[in-house]
């Protein structure tokens, strides 16, 4: 075979050849075929057989490769670049500015707010989409871990109120809380941030730019400004029940009830000279918050005591001396001469008084708060004032008049409407302790009136909001015999009786004949107050704690006004026909007309809190 001959034939796959005719035929059969396909195909260039024989598969285009590639990955493969491709819309994209250079930018102001939204509702979010992501990640855990802790506490709120109070002010875990609480406040303040730097304000123009690193520091300020604040409430409540609380007794419920004696006056260190101006005994169902306040005269006479009081056998016909015995200056009178006779207690005088209102209501007192006058406007401040509904004009009394006898005063320096009321420290103050042109037990309802107020006003929004004030206040307005461990329970039992209504007695007129008080009838009085106890709208358990349908109190203050007090409206003109007005009062006051001004506020002590 020769030369021309091997060229002519070319070998196939199967080793074969075909020879230079054999090829002019195959390559005019495959043109009439293509051809017949129609024109809408445009044909390629076959190569030889024998070429294309030999020639690897085209590569497939390098989009088609990928989906094929991804399609063989395993499935947590996929979803990491999944994931890498979620966390690229975050990126900020390129954009070209002058010689080359490249500058990242934001894509617009939505990306920004997006960023503020997730560093405020779940800190950490923002940072695990745009950086850095481990601290956002750990951030993240933080902040569920934090929520976990509400939730926990919420429960132990509905469930267990009076241990989780305990919990939380106590000595041990409170400087804990207060401790995380700052370290919260200043994590969340360098997430803010690092939000903002992410945010990247400067690229979005001065408008909107501005926008965002003002909403940043806003956001930023409230947040932990709030965990800040409520550590620094939280660390002076603390040290305001540690000092009030020292060395306390185990206060416990007696019959399901809390029977509590409030003593109101001015506050000093002289307890042999300390007179109470109220005393008032308060009886709280610790399952329901059912309430029942009793309200003693302090010129009550012959107060006996029970045979356990250690001053039984000192007056066992009661504390009976004439005139002088008045309950109120049993105070003074043990203070000075029984001290000894109550061995280890910080204040014999109060634990004496105690006795005394034990004996006068039957009920077994075994708490008490002795009120400082003067922290008491303190208190109502830190509440933000309370409201009342007064039947009557209250003069707020000016000073005495020298070498009067009997002592006399200037004209009232104030005089407060009949009508509602709404009374800072100073002004409720004096509203409850005003007896000018009036008796004692107007005063006396007053009192009752301005403590059911405060009362209604107790919620545990007021107590989140202005804790750590209202425990400062009461550092300075009560001392106390009740032991620490005991807060919560109380506090508890305080914020069931919040907007239910408050049955209430005054060991005196108008309750009682006019003359009681110099002439009591005890057994009559423990009559009358047992039954008044037993008239709870529902039976107590005798428990501590409530269920959790009765856990929370209402959130909303109910209406309260007793049948028995009637807030009537008040007149607006004098006997005479002239209009009532503070300067016609104080004229009254000047001419020493005190016959008129008992007629015109005859109606004070007329009062119930107003909603």
């Amino acid at each position: 075979m020769g030369p021309e001959e091997i060229g002519a034939r070319r070998p196939l796959t199967d080793g074969s050849s075909l020879h230079e005719g054999e090829q002019e035929g195959v390559v005019s059969a495959r043109k009439s075929l293509h051809d017949d396909d129609g024109a809408w195909r445009q044909p390629a260039p076959a190569p030889e057989p024998e070429v294309a024989a030999r020639q690897p598969a085209p590569a497939p285009e390098p989009e088609v490769a990928a989906r094929r590639s991804a399609a063989r990955d395993e499935p947590e493969v996929a979803a990491r670049r999944s994931a890498a491709r979620d966390e690229a819309e975050w990126s900020e994209p390129p954009r070209r500015s002058g010689r080359g250079a490249s500058v990242r930018a934001p894509r617009s102001g939505k990306r920004a707010a997006a960023l503020l939204a997730m560093t405020a509702f779940l800190p950490g979010r923002a940072q695990a989409a745009a950086g850095p992501r481990p601290i956002g990640r750990l951030a993240i855990l933080i902040t569920l871990a934090c929520w976990a802790v509400l939730a926990l506490t919420a429960i132990g709120f509905l469930v267990l109120r009076g241990a989780t109070i305990n919990t939380i002010i106590s000595p041990v875990l409170a400087p804990v809380i207060c401790t995380v609480l700052v370290g919260l406040g200043i994590g969340w303040a360098l997430l803010w941030l690092m939000t903002l730097w992410a945010a990247k304000p400067g690229s979005l123009g001065p408008a909107k730019g501005g926008a965002v690193a003002v909403a940043t520091l806003l956001l930023m300020a409230v947040t932990s400004g709030t965990l800040f604040a409520a550590a620094y409430s939280l660390n002076a409540a603390t040290q305001a029940f540690n000092s009030m609380f020292a060395d306390g007794d185990e206060v416990k419920p007696v019959n399901g009830r809390y029977n509590i004696l409030l003593l109101g006056g001015d506050g000093g260190s002289d307890r042999t000279g300390r007179r109470p101006d109220s005393l008032s005994v308060l009886s709280i169902d610790a399952a329901t918050g059912d309430t029942v306040s009793i309200a003693i005269p302090r010129n009550l006479q012959n107060a006996p005591f029970p045979e356990s009081s250690p001053l039984h056998a000192v007056y066992p016909e009661g504390y009976n001396c004439g005139d002088d015995c008045i309950i109120n200056t049993l105070y003074g009178t043990v203070n000075q001469d029984y001290a000894h006779l109550y061995p280890g207690a910080k204040d014999a005088g109060a634990k004496a008084m105690m006795d005394a209102a034990s004996g006068v209501t039957g009920l077994t007192v075994t708490g008490y708060f002795l009120l400082d006058m003067g922290g008491f406007s303190e208190m109502v401040d830190a509440m933000g004032g309370v409201s009342v509904n007064s039947g009557g004009w209250v003069p707020v009394t000016s000073g005495e008049i020298p070498g009067t006898s009997p002592v006399r005063h200037y004209p009232p320096s104030e005089w407060m409407a009949p009508g509602r009321l709404t009374l800072d420290g100073y002004h409720a103050e004096w509203f409850a302790r005003s007896r000018e042109f009036a008796s004692d037990y107007n005063r006396i309802k007053r009192q009752q009136c301005v403590q059911s107020a405060m009362v209604n006003k107790l919620s545990p929004a007021l107590l989140a909001s202005r804790f750590g004030a209202i425990a400062k206040a009461g550092s300075t307005l009560a001392e106390t015999n009740i032991a620490r461990n005991r807060i919560g329970y109380i506090v508890d039992a305080g914020l069931r009786s919040r907007g239910k209504e408050q049955r209430r007695l005054t060991v005196g007129a108008p309750d009682f004949p006019d003359l009681f008080s110099t002439y009591p009838d005890f057994d009559l009085v423990h009559t009358r107050v047992r039954d008044l106890v037993s008239d709870a709208p529902s039976a107590s358990t005798g428990a501590v704690r409530a269920p959790v349908a009765a856990a929370l109190p209402r959130l909303g203050a109910a209406p309260w006004a007793p049948a028995s007090v009637v807030v009537p409206q008040a007149a607006t003109k004098a006997p005479d026909g002239t209009p009532i007005t503070p300067e016609y009062l104080n004229r009254l006051a000047q001419e020493r007309d005190d016959d008129t001004l008992a007629a015109i506020v005859k109606d004070n002590g007329n009062c119930t809190p107003a909603e």
